[in-house]
């Protein structure tokens, strides 16, 4: 057909006459305000993973010495609802699951694998500080704690987690005797405690509005990191935006967050370790500061049915702690005031495997 012709100038004028391809069968995005809340039922179930790994470089310039250190633990547990109060709160028992650990220290490298025969150790287990991590970590599978969840997806409680390390510390061969002791138990209680294991746990549940909201709107929730011993913490605000409309009943948040070091003045007998401790004027010495810090998730969330159906978490932190000498000024961040500097770099992922739905009404 020769272009410009009178045929193809009709057939184009045609064209826009003639109906075009079938429209789609599938449901128009819903762009109406939405309000996103969880509607638990007894006997929901939720299998959630998390990944971690760390990585540690100490430095001591009066001491000669650099070391380092690495980890990557990862471990599994279902979520299984309860009990629903009239409030809409559910009170669910979560079950460990596998756990996985391999720690690097010092040329010596151990494996534990909670599916490996129970008698099977790696060699170096018993070395001083593998012994310790271990043993906490043994302790874990077929273990269980109680979560309380309110319809925003507040965490408003975990009990029983800390209780599980304790009781691994307590027992024979389990750190809970020499000079380390209160170290240990002082790190337990900060980083693996009901409360520290809350805040974890709440990045993965996210945090839903207060109201209803439109794609494009966004709310914000705030949780709380201990810093090992340093006296301080991060505060983290996350920043949660509806980043469409509803799709097929489905509403998918994006998460991102912004996080800010807190420091504050030790005073005697503050702290994990108290006035009692040899250790606890040291420790009070270290300084704090942020190197790196970056967060985001993704959520989605029956809308309708009022269920989290995929989350995804992802975290990452450099953090570097200096400890002054005895008596050097606390201003003094040079060579000659300095003790010991530890950089730490962590990366923590937090994952919903999957998820089954109990019939409505049972």
């Amino acid at each position: 057909m020769r272009r410009g012709s009178p045929l193809a100038a009709l057939l184009a004028v045609a064209g826009a006459f003639l109906p075009g391809p079938a429209a789609s069968s599938a449901p128009a995005p819903v762009e109406e305000p939405v309000s996103l809340r969880l509607q638990f039922r007894r006997g929901d179930a939720l299998v959630w993973k998390v990944v971690s790994r760390e990585r540690q470089a100490q430095s001591s310039p009066l001491a000669g010495g650099d070391a380092a250190a690495e980890h990557r633990f990862e471990w599994t547990f279902e979520q299984r609802v309860a009990d629903v109060d009239a409030s809409g709160r559910a009170t669910s028992r979560c079950a460990i699951g596998r756990v996985w650990l391999e720690l690097e220290m010092g040329g010596s490298r151990v494996v534990y694998d909670s599916r490996d025969e129970p008698g099977e150790k790696s060699p170096d287990e018993g070395l001083p500080g593998f012994a310790e991590a271990v043993a906490v970590f043994r302790a874990l599978p077929g273990k269980s704690f109680t979560l309380v969840q309110a319809p925003d997806a507040t965490l408003v409680s975990v009990k029983g987690f800390g209780d599980i390390v304790e009781g691994a510390l307590a027992r024979p061969g389990g750190g809970d005797a020499g000079p380390e002791a209160p170290i240990l138990r002082a790190l337990v209680q900060q980083q693996l405690g009901d409360e520290a294991m809350r805040d974890e746990l709440q990045r993965g549940a996210g945090h839903l509005p207060k109201g209803a909201v439109r794609p494009g709107d966004s709310w914000t929730g705030t949780l709380r990191e201990p810093l090992s011993l340093a006296p301080a913490s991060l505060r983290v605000e996350t920043t949660y935006t509806l980043a469409g409309p509803v799709r097929d009943g489905e509403a998918t948040v994006s998460a991102r967050a912004s996080v800010s070091l807190v420091e504050r003045k030790a005073e005697p007998g503050d702290g994990p370790l108290g006035d009692t401790s040899p250790l606890a004027a040291l420790l009070a010495r270290l300084k704090p500061s942020l190197r790196k810090s970056e967060h985001s998730g993704t959520f989605v969330y029956d809308a309708a049915g009022g269920a989290l159906k995929s989350s995804r978490v992802v975290r990452v932190r450099e953090v570097e702690l200096e400890m002054g000498a005895p008596g050097a000024p606390e201003a003094d961040s040079g060579a000659e005031g300095l003790l010991a500097k530890l950089s730490t770099r962590s990366e923590t992922e937090t994952t919903l495997v999957s998820r089954s739905r109990a019939a409505q009404g049972f």
